[in-house]
This record gives structure tokens, sequence and C-alpha cells, in this order.
């Protein structure tokens, strides 16, 4: 009996230590499976516009933008959007996403939501609510942030392998 019970705990700590290592691994594809299907609902939201909608969306955001640029009292807003027409702007999918980030020699492929929430850093990238919303534009500097080193996801983690004249893309409606 107790050589039975050696084996059974000898048994749980080896698969306990097998799922420690696998951890990061699983952890990290599970989030990339989940940002692939919430880049695909944003297409297929984006795609369901007309160009009339599209060109109204991208107007509404370039008036926010001129907003922030007229207002020197404006602040950054760190954490979950508090301003509601923040919020409302370019969030075609409803679910917050207002576009996605693309590094191509990292591999990465992010959605970026409104706000900067831990909720949204742990799995995305987040835009922050003060800064321009990345529509291009003169006078308009959009702040886009993200994790690195993140145990459960890479997100960010690679930017150090970045040489000057690699470039990244931001995808908003169909505007990159």
């Amino acid at each position: 009996m107790k050589k039975h019970a050696s084996t059974i705990i000898l048994v749980i700590v080896l698969v306990a230590g097998i799922a420690l290592l696998l951890y990061p691994t699983v952890s990290n594809y599970l989030n990339q499976i989940n940002a692939s299907q919430a880049i695909a609902n944003y297409d297929e939201a984006v795609n369901g516009l007309t160009d009339e909608q599209m060109a109204d969306l991208l107007a509404q955001a370039a008036s926010y933008n001129a907003d922030l640029a007229a207002d020197s009292s404006q602040t950054f807003q760190d954490g979950d959007p508090v301003d509601e027409r923040y919020r409302s702007l370019l969030d075609v999918s409803g679910n917050g996403v207002i576009g996605y980030v693309t590094i191509r020699k990292l591999g990465v492929k992010l959605p970026i939501y409104h706000g900067t929430s831990s909720q949204v850093l742990v799995s995305a990238a987040g835009h922050l609510e003060g800064s321009s919303l990345p529509v291009g534009g003169t006078s308009t500097h959009a702040v886009i942030t993200g994790h690195r080193g993140l145990p459960s996801a890479k997100l960010f983690t690679d930017l150090d392998r970045m040489d000057v004249g690699d470039t990244f893309t931001i995808t908003v409606l169909n505007e990159t």
C-alpha cells in the first residue's frame, strides 16, 4: 500500500512539473487564438460597413482628434475609458476593438482596444485615452500601449529584436 501511494505522488508531481513547464507555451497559444478571433470579428464588422459609414466613422475620429488638439487641459486617462464619446468611437464590432497592430518581423498581430486597463493589456494592445485616435492627420499622436515579458502571452516581448528601419502597421477600418 505504501509503495502504491508513493507511485501516485510521484506521478502527480511529474504531471504538475510538466504542466508548469508547458504553461507559458499553452497560454501564449491560447492568447494568440483569442487575438486572431478578435481581429477576425473586427474585420468582419468592418467589411459589413458601407463606404459612407466608414467615412462617417473616420470623420468622427478626426473630429475627436481635432478637439483633443484644441484642448490644452486634456490629460491622459490610464485604465478603463471614462469618456463615453471616446469609448464609442471606432468600435465597429461592439467589443472595444478599434483596430490592430501588425509587426511582421516579430510575427505579432494584436487587436487594439480602447483604454489601458490590466484586463486589456494582459492579452492585447491598448490605446491611451487622451491621445489621438490612430487614424492619422496633422497634429495627431496616438499612444498604443502593451506589455512584454508576461508569462501568459508574448505580446511585445520581442521588441528588442527590432532594428532601425523596421516597420509596424496599424490598421483601423480598412486603412493602414
